[in-house]
């Protein structure tokens, strides 16, 4: 458990993380080198907690831009099929078979190599459409903890 307390623990972290010594800074704050050392391992995995949380949410940022990306792009080609517009439907197809690409390679499930992608076109409600992506995003994450776990 870790328990540093002083009046300027601020001002003492601020130090330790511009990598000032230890012993320069316990005379300055009157702390203890050992104390110093303690408090500095706990700040540091604290802020690679903090760091890892950022990239987390920042991954989560751009998967919902790329789904998203595809929903649109899904949105024309359905549009491009009630109009029997075949150049749109085939530049929409494209489109969604690169961005299946993209999420497949984003999430880690594709590892280089030709991909081969059959798309099937299927009308479903946005709701259904939530559940099926919401289902399939924390299936996902659940396989990646565990195989995080299994390292």
């Amino acid at each position: 458990m870790h328990n540093f307390r002083h009046e300027k623990c601020k001002e003492i972290e601020r130090s330790l993380l511009a990598g000032s010594p230890l012993r320069t800074i316990a005379v300055q704050w009157s702390v203890s080198k050992t104390a110093l050392i303690r408090h500095k391992e706990h700040v540091s995995a604290t802020l690679a907690k903090a760091a890892e949380k950022q990239e987390e949410a920042r991954g989560d940022r751009l998967l919902k831009q790329l789904l998203d990306l595809q929903n649109r792009t899904l949105a024309l080609l359905t549009e491009a099929e009630q109009n029997g517009d075949r150049r749109t439907r085939l530049g929409a197809i494209r489109e969604a078979r690169s961005n299946l690409e993209l999420i497949g390679r984003f999430l880690g499930e594709l590892r280089g190599g030709k991909v081969n992608v059959n798309l099937v076109s299927v009308s479903i409600d946005e709701a259904t459409g939530r559940r099926l992506a919401e289902t399939y995003l924390s299936r996902h994450k659940a396989g990646i903890l565990e195989a995080g776990n299994a390292e």
